[in-house]
């Protein structure tokens, strides 16, 4: 089977929860305390089903090249490998992604999974929420920053893995990033309060053609 004959099935999740500037302030070094108490209490089952969405491979690939933070020649081909029955090589113009020292099997690249996540962010966010991503910001993250057509800016946070167990660490390590991003633009005024939200996208990639992502939106209110 190749890549580019598969359709992918998306199924998207919803919670949103609403900041509040002064309590943010106050969260200090409880910050990871807060977050699980107050943002993710209740995970998964606080997040509603949304929609189901189906996703070509050529437009994953698009998205993955517009919103990626690393290069990643093929991670389509990557992650169809690991989930397949193929032999556990592959040719030279992939990067490198076996691992070798006693594992005979084959491990899928994180800069593949984290190249869809990101992939899979930017086309929610444009085709789900109606947010045009505007760029990719220089450094480690947000991984994007996007305004919807209300003049909301969001910064958005995109992760994925191919275990359902890693879910929630992934999302609490996406929320602990965005409040703290959304706390230093409150500090430095140059949005207005009510023009600032964070979104994190987390993506479980259960097979080769059915993804389930998980969207918390962060309102400043």
């Amino acid at each position: 089977m190749s890549s580019s004959s598969l359709r992918i099935s998306l199924a998207i999740h919803h919670c949103r929860r609403n900041l509040d500037p002064l309590i943010l302030g106050a969260w200090g070094n409880d910050l990871i305390r807060a977050i699980n108490g107050r943002i993710l209490k209740g995970f998964p089952r606080s997040f509603v089903h949304h929609r189901d969405m189906g996703m070509s491979v050529g437009l994953l690939k698009y998205y993955a090249r517009r919103c990626m933070e690393e290069l990643v020649i093929f991670p389509d081909m990557d992650f169809l490998a690991y989930t397949s029955s193929l032999p556990p090589a592959l040719p030279t113009f992939f990067t490198p992604l076996i691992c070798f020292g006693g594992r005979s099997e084959y491990a899928v690249s994180s800069s593949s999974i984290a190249a869809i996540g990101e992939g899979v962010a930017g086309f929610i966010a444009e085709n789900v929420y109606d947010i045009m991503l505007i760029c990719r910001p220089i450094g480690i993250s947000p991984d994007l920053l996007g305004v919807d057509k209300n003049g909301i800016y969001y910064f958005i946070e995109a992760k994925a893995t191919t275990s359902r167990d890693n879910l929630l660490t992934a999302l609490r390590g996406a929320v602990k990033t965005l409040i703290e991003i959304i706390k230093s633009e409150l500090s430095a005024g140059h949005i207005s309060r009510n023009k600032i939200a964070g979104m994190a996208v987390i993506t479980y990639l259960e097979s080769v053609n059915r993804f389930v992502s998980y969207v918390l939106e962060l309102m400043v209110v």
